[in-house]
């Protein structure tokens, strides 16, 4: 068997965007970042034995304003999370709403920052929400936990265990479609239109140039094959925002600011002192 390292091709992201009128320009841009970085370069993640064995049962959020009919739902999530039209909901809790739903449509609420709006089928039987209502993105009743034989499957492992979807995502990409990061971007507070995107490649330690380095508008071919692996570089990428017209940069200081902000409160990678 033979190993080869890994090799970085930077990715360099160009676009203008329509902004809200209230919208923050720098905590916008280190958003951005951040979902086309999770987006290039998925983290996989480690749990310990009580986090696996209620992994589909986790992530229930509180719901924060409900509307009866056409039944709507209002609560905070960051855009990396919103859920899918299509996909289902249910609401936990002591309340007559509790139930499975279909969504129908989600989008960030006008006018109410911090706020996603879902529409959801059927109509709620109640216009009150209960304080110990939440939300569960899927079907609550029909998801099942793993079984515990399942979990142990695989090699010893020092941090604990990684969950088999996660490492499905993580898989290297062949190429980058432009249309999946307009989706990423459009998916964040505050934006209302991504008016033009381009992408490029500058692929590191090429020194005879094997690897062309090119700017595309729709989909970008990345040199898997060569052991590259890409990587998002905020410092050469260029975004220029827009508000009722008038151009706005954001302040790249902030922005590594709010971007460090952002990194440390995601989940940490490993799990310490755990052999499973």
């Amino acid at each position: 068997m033979s190993f080869h390292a890994l090799r970085v091709e930077e990715i360099l992201v160009c676009a203008d965007i329509e902004l809200s009128p209230e919208a923050d320009v720098a905590l916008t841009e280190a958003r951005i970042f951040s979902v086309i970085g999770d987006f290039l370069s998925p983290q996989i993640n480690f749990y310990d034995l009580e986090e696996m064995l209620h992994r589909c049962k986790s992530g229930t959020l509180p719901v924060t304003r409900i509307q009866q009919n056409p039944a709507k739902i209002w609560m905070k999530l960051d855009p990396d999370a919103f859920p899918k039209a299509g996909s289902m909901l249910s609401i936990i809790g002591s309340g007559n709403n509790a139930g499975t739903y279909q969504i129908l449509e989600v989008k960030v609420a006008p006018k109410e920052l911090g706020l996603v709006e879902i529409l959801v089928s059927p109509n709620f039987s109640s216009p009150l929400i209960r304080e110990d209502d939440r939300v569960y993105f899927g079907d609550w009743e029909a998801s099942q936990c793993l079984p515990t034989e399942e979990i142990f499957e695989g090699p010893l492992l020092k941090h604990g265990f990684i969950d088999g979807s996660e490492l499905a995502k993580a898989d290297r990409k062949s190429k980058i479609h432009v249309s999946d990061l307009i989706h990423l971007i459009m998916n964040i507070e505050g934006v209302l239109a991504v008016k033009s995107i381009q992408i490029a490649n500058i692929p590191q330690d090429d020194p005879e140039g094997k690897i062309p380095s090119k700017s595309v508008k729709w989909c970008l071919d990345l040199a898997v094959a060569q052991n590259y692996v890409p990587r998002l570089n905020s410092e050469l990428s260029k975004l220029i925002y827009y508000k009722e017209g008038l151009p706005f940069k954001a302040n790249r200081e902030e922005v590594e600011d709010l971007l460090d902000e952002i990194q440390k409160a995601k989940r940490p990678q490993k799990k310490s002192g755990i052999r499973s």
